[in-house]
């Protein structure tokens, strides 16, 4: 189990429950909203390197 960030209090997380920011991949964020966790989602795609590169993430999408 990884630590918590420093600079949040352990007792939030355990009080607020865990958030989530989603970039991206939409599915990602469905799950996480269907267990009740908020999240905001991002638009976001990452710069293509090349055409293996726009390949993967096409499959991905």
């Amino acid at each position: 189990m990884s630590k918590p960030p420093e600079n949040v209090p352990v007792g939030l997380l355990l009080r607020e429950g865990p958030r989530a920011v989603n970039l991206g991949l939409a599915g990602f964020a469905d799950a996480l909203r269907a267990q009740g966790v908020p999240v905001v989602s991002v638009d976001w795609t990452p710069p293509l390197v090349d055409d293996q590169t726009a390949a993967i993430l096409d499959r991905l999408l």
